[in-house]
């Protein structure tokens, strides 16, 4: 699909993506999403990055610096040392995709861990979180990153590469961690090796939904998104019966007015010290049931 560029590994300095790596791409690999209609990319693209953390002499607090990162379009992996160079390329791919209309899913493993990263160097469009700090996608221009290790059920590269109908295998091990790293630090063939295949495990995996879903728009955003779907497309099966059938599980106002009489609340106890006695200027610690109070006056 990339042409020439196929197997290859590049630097950003290097990779001419906005001339041969993605004109080649045809009309007919674009899918429309079912509910935004945006019209997706139907090809595999994974974004990792390599950090090193340390602690700061002076102000003893913990740092951590990316030093590394890799991109990767089916066979074509892109790696550069500055994250100034992946904004460049950022750029380079939306102004592409504005040209076409299409949106390209990019899937990263661990997504929380590399936008805290990235976050400074964009102004972004959309992002969901699941929690605090806790990001599922976000969207850049015409790029969609996505957390793929939710999708994955919370399993890693290597267990996600091991289990692929055609494995490949994450090169663990040959990349020593306690050694701290910057954008100048050397890295041996070793090293690149290990970043590159980290981009191609999570390629293939992506491939392999691809191939499985139908195309890319099908993909759901987490693992459980597929019993959703399931449950969705069983129930909408005869739209008309199962209408009729939920119709029919809704309460009555009668039947709902004896369903909350008949609600009791918890058991209560009296201590025994206090049993048969009235007891005066009592204060209430029941932290159970001050969620409305702290909803309106603390948050």
């Amino acid at each position: 699909m990339l042409g020439s560029l196929v197997n290859q590994t590049y630097s950003v300095k290097m990779i001419p993506y906005n001339e041969k790596a993605l004109t080649e791409l045809k009309s007919e690999c674009l899918f429309r999403e079912r509910v935004s209609k945006r019209r997706l990319l139907n090809i595999a693209s994974a974004f990792d990055t390599e950090t090193s953390s340390f602690i700061d002499e002076q102000t003893l607090e913990k740092s951590a610096y990316c030093y590394v990162w890799m991109f990767g379009i089916e066979d074509t992996v892109v790696y550069g040392r500055y994250l100034d160079e992946f904004v460049s390329l950022i750029q380079g791919l939306n102004k592409f995709l504005e040209s076409i209309d299409a949106v390209l899913v990019t899937y990263v493993h661990f997504l929380k861990f590399d936008f805290s990263f990235i976050k400074r160097y964009f102004q972004w469009d959309k992002v969901f979180l699941k929690k605090n700090r806790d990001v599922l996608f976000a969207d850049i221009g015409n790029i969609e990153f996505r957390d793929s290790l939710v999708l994955a059920g919370g399993n890693g590269l290597d267990k996600v590469g091991k289990s692929l109908r055609n494995p490949v295998h994450k090169a663990t091990g040959d990349l020593d961690y306690e050694k701290v790293r910057h954008s100048e630090t050397p890295l041996t063939r070793k090293e690149k090796h290990y970043c590159e295949m980290d981009i191609r495990v999570l390629v293939q995996y992506i491939r392999e939904k691809i191939e499985d879903d139908g195309d890319i728009s099908k993909i759901p955003y987490t693992n459980t998104g597929y019993v959703r779907n399931y449950v969705r497309n069983e129930c909408f099966k005869d739209r008309v019966n199962y209408q009729r059938f939920m119709d029919g599980l809704t309460m009555t106002p009668r039947c709902a007015e004896q369903a909350m009489d008949a609600y009791a609340g918890g058991s209560v106890f009296g201590n025994i010290k206090f049993v048969n006695r009235t007891c005066e200027k009592v204060q209430s610690y029941d932290i159970k049931s001050s969620y409305p109070y702290v909803m309106c006056c603390c948050y």
